[in-house]
């Protein structure tokens, strides 16, 4: 991907319309603490496939 967090935006905006998309407002608003893990981890995962070149080399 040219623009990686682009696509980690697209990520989690589908992540948040899959989650919403299930839920009734009331428990979206009375469980957010417990939806807090899989959101991330729905976010997390696939950012962890992209490198960001920050100008340094491993030896």
């Amino acid at each position: 991907m040219q623009n990686y967090l682009s696509a980690i935006g697209q990520v989690a905006q589908t992540s948040l319309r899959s989650i919403i998309g299930k839920s009734e407002l009331n428990d979206l608003l009375s469980t957010r603490e417990e939806l807090r893990p899989g959101l991330e981890f729905m976010i997390y995962s696939p950012a962890l496939g992209f490198h960001h070149p920050t100008g340094t080399q491993s030896p």
